[in-house]
């Protein structure tokens, strides 16, 4: 009896044992950190007084913003986690490249209450297509923040590297920084991930106004300066932004835009060469003349006119072989020099070959 009750006592004792093991687990590592919810993250003040003013200056009812306002940013959150959005700055700090994105989203939504989109067209017109602008100026502003996590390499507990594609961390990760990559990988990683994240049915929807995704399109995919309107409200936003990262370009580390970049550079070439040549005529007056440039005899026969030049050197040869000068060296004041240069038979048939180039003689 002693036994048994020693043995129910012994029993009911691994309750209180529980904390006693929880206490001897191993805590979080140095330098590692918990994964967060949407909902955890989003919970701060400051970020809930974001999505208030994004929800005032939204043109959407409530269900639609949910679904094509709220969840793509808590989805965008749920891949931002605690990561800071550059290494040094003002939103350096954990959790900074979600409060960049929830900033600028929320200055370019009050923004777009300015515009009457699209740009041309009949009030009523743009009156009808309001809600649909104002999610296309939500989207640009919001997913082109993605193509920082580009610049991380995510580590998590058991050692494995962790990808933002669609899923949080699964347990606690550390990351470090990586060296800056290039635009053509940062446009497509954020590109790839802004239409995972759109909704299918925000694409849908947008497609019954054509301008309006082909914005959107033109935009996500790094042609901003080809966006118009909107490439300007988003650049406005960032530069409201509090902070924002000092020379950076609108949205992306400006990386933007290399695909446009050959037939940008060509008009750039163009403009400034235009200006210097520019200032290279105003700085000689009218009446200093320019001296004829000589042309490159190599470049400009060997490679334009190889046949002419070919023709040109076998007379060349033949007039040396003969003893004569060629027609060019009669031109410019210079003869050949032989070694019968005092011969009267070659002085007339200098005289005769320099007369008939000239045309000071006639030929029968």
């Amino acid at each position: 009896m002693l036994n048994l009750k020693s043995f129910l006592r012994l029993g009911r004792s691994r309750p209180d044992a529980l904390p006693i093991v929880e206490s001897i687990k191993p805590s979080l590592l140095p330098g590692y950190f918990l994964p967060m919810t949407a909902s955890e993250l989003l919970a701060t003040t400051r970020r809930q007084q974001w999505l208030q003013s994004l929800w005032d200056y939204s043109s959407l009812p409530k269900d639609m913003y949910r679904h094509y306002y709220l969840a793509p940013l808590e989805h965008c959150v749920m891949l931002m986690q605690q990561f800071p959005l550059t290494e040094s700055g003002p939103y350096a700090h954990p959790g900074g490249m979600a409060d960049y994105m929830l900033e600028t989203v929320s200055y370019a939504a009050r923004l777009s209450k300015s515009y009457m989109l699209p740009v041309g067209a009949p009030p009523e017109e743009q009156a009808a297509q309001s809600a649909a602008w104002n999610a296309v100026v939500v989207y640009t502003a919001m997913l082109p923040s993605l193509e920082y996590l580009c610049h991380l390499h995510v580590e998590l507990e058991n050692g494995k590297r962790w990808f933002p594609l669609l899923d949080a961390p699964q347990e606690p990760y550390r990351f470090r920084f990586t060296p800056e990559q290039s635009p053509e990988r940062l446009q497509s990683f954020g590109a790839m991930l802004a239409w995972k994240i759109i909704p299918l049915e925000a694409i849908n929807w947008l497609s019954s106004w054509p301008e309006a995704i082909k914005t959107l399109s033109t935009y996500l995919t790094g042609f901003r300066a080809q966006s118009g309107v909107i490439n300007a409200i988003v650049s406005e936003a960032i530069r409201l932004t509090a902070g924002a990262p000092e020379g950076e370009p609108p949205a992306v580390p400006s990386m933007s835009i290399s695909a446009q970049a050959e037939p940008l550079l060509g008009d750039a070439l163009l403009s400034g060469f235009v200006d210097d040549v520019s200032e290279l005529v105003a700085s000689y007056s009218e009446e200093e003349i320019l001296p004829a440039a000589e042309p490159d005899p190599i470049l400009n026969t060997d490679l334009i006119f190889p046949d002419e030049q070919e023709e040109q050197d076998d007379t060349d040869t033949l007039l040396a072989m003969m003893g004569f000068a060629s027609a060019d060296a009669v031109e410019t004041g210079e003869t050949t020099p032989s070694g019968e240069s005092n011969d009267p038979g070659e002085a007339f048939w200098q005289w005769l070959v320099a007369g008939c180039s000239s045309g000071s003689l006639t030929t029968n």
